[in-house]
C-alpha cells in the first residue's frame, strides 16, 4: 500500500513531463519526497505527505520561472494568475506559464476535494494563502533582479524569509493531518510564531551560506571564512533553542499548540529527526543516498 501511494507522486510527476516541456526548471519529486519523510514518516500521514510533497515539488518550478526564466510582465501575470486561483486566468499567461499554473490549480483542487471529504474545507483557505504570500514574495525578488536594485539587509530579510518557503510549507504540511490540528493551529501557525520565525532564519540563512559557498567555487578568504558543519549545526542549535524556550513559554496561553507539535527535545522526536535532515542537506547539497542512510538511522529501520 505505501508503494502504491508513493508510486502515486511519481507518476503524477511523470505524466506532468515537465523535464521535458520546462527545460530550464529542476527535476526534485525525488528529493522532494525525501525532504517530506524528514517531516512526517509514520504510515497515517500518507495524506499529508501527498499533499506536501506535490506542493513543495510544484513550489521548486515556480520558484525556477521566477528566478531564472520569467520576464518581469510575464511575472506580474503570473502573480496575478495564482492570487486569483481561477481557470480563467490560463488566458493571460505565456505556454509555459499555463503548464505550471494548470498543474498548480489541479493539486490544490484535489486537496480540495479531499478536505471537503473530511468536513475541513477551511484549510485549503489557510493554504492557499500561504502560496500567495510567497509568490509576492518571490515576484519581490524578482522585480529587484530586473531593475538591479540591491536591497538593504533589513529589506532582504523581510522577503528572503518568506522566500525560504518555510512558512509556506508549515501551513501546508498541517491541512493532511486529521484530527491532530485544529483551526486554532492554522491561526496559530499563520500568525508568524516566533519559533517559525526562527526556523525560517536558520533555514534561509544556512541555504544562502551553502549557495554562497558553490558560488565561490569552495574557495576560503580571511574576511569570510566558510562555515563548518559543527559551526552550521550550532547556529541551528542557538537559534532554535532561543525560539523553542520562549515558544514553550507562550504556549500555554495558546489554544491548540499542544496538539500541533511537541517542543520537548527528546531522543528520536521531530526535532531530532528535523536537524539531522537539515544538517545533512544544507552542508552538502541534497545528496539522496546520504539524505535516506540519516533519515532510516533516526527512524531505527528501512524506509
Amino acid at each position: 500500500m505505501a508503494r502504491g501511494r508513493k508510486l502515486e507522486v511519481i507518476t503524477w510527476w511523470k505524466d506532468l513531463d515537465f523535464a521535458r516541456k520546462l527545460p530550464f526548471a529542476r527535476d526534485r519529486v525525488v528529493e522532494c519526497y525525501f525532504w517530506i519523510l524528514g517531516v512526517y514518516f509514520e504510515p497515517q500521514y500518507f495524506l499529508a505527505r501527498r499533499i506536501l510533497t506535490k506542493v513543495i515539488a510544484m513550489t521548486s518550478i515556480i520558484d525556477d520561472i521566477y528566478d531564472v526564466y520569467g520576464t518581469l510582465e510575464e511575472l506580474v501575470l503570473f502573480t496575478d494568475a495564482i492570487e486569483r486561483w481561477e481557470n480563467s486566468a490560463l488566458d493571460q499567461l505565456p505556454e509555459y506559464m499555463k503548464l505550471c499554473y494548470q498543474a498548480l490549480l489541479d493539486v490544490y483542487n484535489m486537496i480540495d476535494e479531499e478536505m471537503v471529504k473530511e468536513g475541513r474545507s477551511y484549510r485549503v483557505n489557510y493554504a492557499k494563502s500561504a502560496m500567495n504570500k510567497l509568490v509576492r514574495a518571490y515576484f519581490e525578488e524578482a522585480k529587484w533582479c530586473h531593475e538591479g536594485y540591491v536591497p538593504s539587509i533589513e529589506e532582504y530579510m523581510r522577503v528572503a524569509l518568506v522566500t525560504g518557503a518555510y512558512k509556506m510549507l508549515a501551513t501546508t504540511s498541517l491541512v493532511g493531518m486529521g484530527d491532530l490540528v485544529t483551526e486554532e493551529g492554522f491561526k496559530w501557525v499563520s500568525s508568524d510564531p516566533l519559533i517559525l520565525e526562527a526556523a525560517s532564519v536558520i533555514c534561509r540563512l544556512m541555504d544562502d551560506m551553502v549557495g554562497h559557498k558553490v558560488k565561490r567555487g569552495m574557495e576560503e578568504d580571511d574576511e569570510f571564512p566558510l562555515r563548518s558543519e559543527d559551526d552550521s549545526v550550532a547556529i541551528v542549535e542557538m537559534i532554535g533553542q532561543v525560539a523553542f524556550n520562549e515558544e514553550g513559554l507562550r504556549a500555554s496561553q495558546a489554544k491548540g499548540i499542544d496538539l500541533i507539535v511537541d517542543l520537548s527535545p527528546k531522543e528520536g522526536s521531530w526535532r531530532t529527526l528535523s536537524l539531522g535532515v537539515i544538517s545533512t542537506n544544507y552542508q552538502e547539497g541534497t545528496n539522496l543516498r546520504r539524505l535516506a542512510s540519516q533519515i532510516q538511522s533516526l527512524k531505527g529501520g528501512p524506509i
